[in-house]
């Protein structure tokens, strides 16, 4: 069901329930680290968040996903560093749009 769905009538009365996917963030991987931290395994940066100039588990793939291709709306998708373990496991655990860790199982 999608956020903008209704439950239907035969399901007046009763619980309707969502699906929820929670992913843990090894860190963000930092395609272009400073100079000041290219050597080092991680830094802190002014948002607080953790990023790795290496990854040791999956970098998921990121890159842009465009709004509307003609106009050049796009954004830019951060690479996340997931644990292996969240890798071919059946849910997309990169970001929307991204299902580099789901690619290529078996």
């Amino acid at each position: 069901m999608n956020t903008k769905d209704r439950p239907s009538i035969s399901t007046a009365g009763q619980r309707v329930g969502f699906k929820l996917i929670w992913t843990a963030v090894e860190g963000l991987f930092d395609e272009n680290p400073p100079a000041s931290s290219a050597l080092s395994s991680s830094s802190k940066r002014k948002d607080d968040a953790v990023h790795f100039s290496t990854c040791t588990e999956f970098t998921c793939q990121g890159g842009q996903i465009c709004v509307e291709q003609d106009q050049g709306v796009c954004v830019a998708r951060p690479q996340l560093c997931i644990h292996s373990s969240l890798v071919c496991n059946g849910v997309q655990n990169c970001v929307e749009g991204d299902f580099s860790d789901e690619q290529h199982c078996e």
